[in-house]
């Protein structure tokens, strides 16, 4: 945990940019590879956006995190910022759509073209299921979920 003084509040809101003309404030300091702001406070990398709130609004409390209500991830604008738990933050990516589908998803072990192949073979009963969890690699259940779309549900 971290004391916001007022050094710290300068420090931190130096690296805002605060333009009229945007409804957004764009953090201009480092960033992680997800394009949210990084702020090192007291020797931790803590989201910059979170910092802000902080010093506009409070602490965050123990388990929730700080929402974008504008969905970008370099916005600071405390009017934009709002607190949802780790459950709330899922839900709002998947309303926003920036949950990563299909090839996107980098957990994904087949292409779209390859999902397209396997239900064309089992629909036309070109091959049984095992047949096909054996041409790509994989087991029968998996196999199971992509046909009947509790995987890949486009």
């Amino acid at each position: 945990m971290y004391y916001i003084d007022e050094k710290l509040k300068n420090r931190v809101l130096a690296k805002v940019k605060i333009e009229e003309q945007h409804e957004c404030w764009e953090w201009q300091g480092a960033f992680w590879s997800t394009g949210y702001g990084r702020a090192y406070i007291s020797g931790k990398s803590v989201g910059a956006h979170r910092v802000v709130f902080e010093i506009f609004k409070g602490p965050v409390p123990p388990g929730f995190c700080v929402l974008h209500k504008c969905d970008n991830p370099r916005c600071c604008n405390p009017a934009h910022l709002f607190l949802g738990t780790h459950k709330d933050n899922v839900k709002d990516k998947v309303i926003k759509g920036r949950q990563a589908k299909g090839e996107k998803n980098s957990q994904a072990k087949l292409t779209e073209e390859e999902v397209c192949r396997i239900r064309y073979l089992y629909d036309n009963k070109l091959a049984n299921q095992v047949q096909i969890a054996e041409m790509f690699g994989m087991s029968q259940q998996e196999i199971s979920n992509i046909v009947r779309r509790r995987k890949w549900a486009s």
